[in-house]
């Protein structure tokens, strides 16, 4: 998952010369880390990821085919996301919680002609609702 800012950037004050202003800048920054930080945790807490070795294999004009993928923690009617480690090649990848603890990844053709991907890593991302 990418990596949120754990802080704000420091930002200086040594210009402001009012003590007073210097003071309530200082206790702004001071709150407003407050607040990112519990929006971060807070991100943080609603999302889970997990991946796991596919080799799809060559997927007839029409067909699917389908990967189980197990993530600790989701559940039926959380979003999820799904992305193959190389290109899909204008196959259609969706990804639906369909049980706990259950990502179930399904790559579709409707390109007109049979694709094989070969192997990579399937990832998935799941978030609360």
């Amino acid at each position: 998952m990418a990596e949120m800012p754990k802080q704000f950037d420091p930002i200086d004050t040594s210009a402001i010369k009012d003590p007073a202003a210097k003071r309530f800048c200082e206790l702004l920054l001071a709150q407003l880390q407050r607040v990112h930080n519990h929006i971060r945790n807070d991100i943080l807490s609603m999302q889970m990821e997990a991946s796991a070795a596919w080799n799809p294999g060559s997927i007839a004009n029409g067909a699917e085919e389908a990967v189980d993928v197990t993530l600790r923690g989701a559940q039926p009617g959380h979003y999820a996301l799904a992305a193959f480690s190389s290109d899909v090649a204008d196959l259609v990848l969706d990804a639906q919680v369909t049980a706990v603890n259950t990502v179930s990844c399904v790559l579709a053709n409707n390109t007109g002609a049979a694709v094989d991907l070969g192997a990579g890593t399937i990832h998935v991302r799941v978030m609360k609702r």
